[in-house]
């Protein structure tokens, strides 16, 4: 994260006197400043935790104020008062208790930043903007927060505030909408911001391309901006960010921006049979379930590996996961040369009666590409929309896929089924209790393996990985190679791969399915901060990861994880209903496991070393890339 600059600083610090917010921001009543304190009850806090981890803000606000009141040192319940005012939109009254939060040291950054917007609201703006100001100095991680929440409105339009954003975010930094698209020499400063920035700032820009190399793509996207549309610019900036190899580096159109703003309505995945058309809107059921022969005139299979060729991505997988979103927009068939008309798409079907037709789908503007990722992206579809399975009576893994995580007893196989899709704490089931519940059903029924599905998990926290393998161990019957299986596939990214690398170290756990979709040691922004960077006249944006985040080992360069037994689910399978990768993992036999987790030569490989198992040869660098 950069530090504000000069002209940012000029701002007044926060004055620290005696332990308490001095007279620069006179926040703080009299009686807040006591340091006579009493042990809190247990009972207490507890209550108040989990009052708040329901949304019982209002019950949970007077649990809070009970606890605060006994023991003013308790800045965390401080902390917590005040988000559960501030929720309740009670701006006044979550002063006090986050001026008194911001004493304690693992929460003043944030309890700082909530001041800030608590201030803005009640009209102290001057204020505000000293505590927004102290928030970046303590190590405010979430900086791109400033640009979405509401809280801080009333700043918008005071200079210092705008210097601040340019100070985190660059001096281009703009949000308001451009006037028409950026002209060429505005999308030649793009490419050079984007590649600066990554080849400056990435831990590692050069894992894949040579700064050479670089230079040539860097001079090639130069020359042919100068006669682009805007959503050829963009295809230009996603591609030079794709070549980092890093999930979290990339460029995308932010809210507003018309650039891939209209999608198809219809969802493709790329099976092992082939791209098929998986779901689509009520109006296209007839088309649910058509193999993709040719997309705007060019054989599926050349546009194909021309794509996962221009977009390398973390690796191929990941490719293959983002290509099956993009294909949705007809800006983006035409920006690479799918088409000419971008505002529908050409397609070439076979249906599943087996006659093939030509069709043209317009595209939908149902509010734009990140409202699309977050419908479309993954195995997901909206409600109303017709999916390839039967979805009255779906199988596990398409069951329950919104909700977080979830564990069925699957008694017949004495197995336990855990599908764990969000790493986010659900209110309504917290984590821990969730992993006390799965315990305690383990212990109680002897079962001796559980199943793991990560096939959705698109990232989250990745501290919850820890508490899953710490449970696991507590379980004794699950010690050893073929007591935990776990599901991968494509679709997992981010702290899914964190979950995904530590049950491989901690869990002797073996894998099935396709490989993951990054690399077990990637790159990330601090706490998976990601601040939008502003590119000139556009509202195109773009991130860059800042720190690495290994939970493998030092020396483990692999592309992906693999599955120790490939498993590619095929459509007909899919549309049956049956899942051949759970039932490969049921099936998986004790001396199968043992090999997976053995050297060619028999011997057990320590935990430490299982990144370098044979079942992972095909994921080094040095191996051929995969067509998916």
């Amino acid at each position: 994260m950069s530090a504000p600059n000069a002209t940012a600083r000029r701002i007044p610090a926060i004055v620290i006197l005696g332990g308490c917010l001095g007279a620069t921001l006179s926040l703080m009543p009299a009686q807040t400043c006591a340091q006579g304190t009493m042990p809190p009850s247990p009972a207490t806090v507890a209550g108040a935790d989990s009052l708040l981890s329901l949304g019982e803000f209002e019950a949970a606000a007077e649990a809070y104020r009970a606890v605060v009141a006994t023991n003013p040192q308790d800045g965390e319940s401080a902390y917590r008062l005040g988000y559960a005012l501030q929720t309740l939109e009670q701006w006044q009254e979550a002063v006090a208790p986050l001026s008194l939060a911001v004493e304690y040291r693992p929460r003043r950054a944030r309890a700082l930043y909530r001041l800030a917007g608590s201030l803005a609201q009640v009209g102290r703006t001057d204020s505000a903007m000293v505590a927004l100001v102290a928030a970046i100095d303590a190590g405010l991680l979430q900086t791109s927060m400033l640009t979405r929440d509401d809280a801080l409105d009333p700043l918008r339009d005071r200079p210092d505030f705008r210097r601040l954003l340019q100070a985190q975010f660059g001096a281009s930094y703009t949000d308001a909408a451009p006037n028409g698209r950026p002209t060429a020499a505005e999308m030649a400063a793009g490419i050079a911001r984007l590649t600066s920035t990554i080849r400056s700032t990435h831990p590692n820009p050069y894992r894949y391309v040579s700064p050479s190399e670089w230079d040539r793509r860097e001079a090639e996207a130069l020359r042919r901006v100068a006669s682009a549309t805007e959503t050829q610019y963009l295809v230009e900036l996603m591609s030079l960010a794709s070549s980092v190899g890093d999930v979290h580096t990339s460029a995308y159109p932010s809210g507003g921006s018309p650039v891939m703003r209209t999608a198809m309505p219809i969802q493709f995945w790329k099976f092992r049979d082939g791209l098929r058309i998986r779901a689509a809107s009520p109006g296209h059921r007839e088309l649910v379930g058509a193999t993709v022969l040719a997309i705007g005139g060019v054989p599926v299979d050349d546009a194909w590996t021309h794509l996962l060729a221009r977009f390398p991505n973390e690796n191929e997988w990941m490719s293959a996961y983002m290509m099956q979103f993009f294909l949705r927009f007809p800006q983006f068939l035409a920006a690479v040369g799918f088409g000419s008309d971008d505002a529908a798409g050409s397609l070439r079907l076979r249906l599943p009666d087996g006659t093939e037709r030509d069709v043209t789908l317009r595209g939908e503007d149902r509010g734009g590409y990140g409202a699309e990722m977050g419908r479309t992206l993954g195995f997901q579809a909206p409600e109303d929309w017709v999916e390839g399975h039967d979805t009255a009576v779906s199988p596990l893994w398409l069951a329950d896929r919104d909700r977080a995580y979830w564990f069925q007893v699957l008694p017949e196989r004495n197995a336990v089924y855990l599908q764990f899709n969000t790493p986010r704490d659900d209110p309504a089931h917290p984590w821990a209790g969730f992993l006390d519940s799965l315990a305690d059903t383990m212990h109680a029924s002897g079962i001796e393996r559980i199943v793991i599905d990560l096939r959705h998990n698109g990232g989250g926290w990745h501290y919850m990985a820890y508490d899953l393998a710490a449970t696991l161990r507590s379980v004794p019957q699950l010690a050893g190679p073929g007591h935990v299986v776990v599901l991968i596939g494509r679709l997992v990214q981010s702290a899914g791969v964190t979950i995904a690398a530590v049950l491989e170290r901690d869990a002797d756990a073996v894998f099935v399915g396709e490989p993951v979709g990054a690399h077990p040691n990637f790159f990330n922004g601090r706490w998976g901060n990601h601040p939008p960077l502003a590119l000139p006249g556009t509202l195109i944006r773009f991130r860059v990861s800042t720190v690495p985040e290994p939970f493998s080992d030092a020396l483990d360069d692999r592309r992906f994880i693999a599955p120790d037994q490939w498993v590619r689910l095929r459509y007909d399978d899919y549309a049956a209903g049956h899942d051949p990768v759970l039932a490969a993992a049921l099936d998986l036999t004790a001396t199968d496991a043992v090999n997976f987790l053995s050297d060619p030569g028999g011997r057990p490989i320590a935990p430490y070393f299982r990144w370098n198992r044979p079942s992972q040869d095909a994921a080094w660098p040095s191996s051929p890339r995969q067509v998916p």
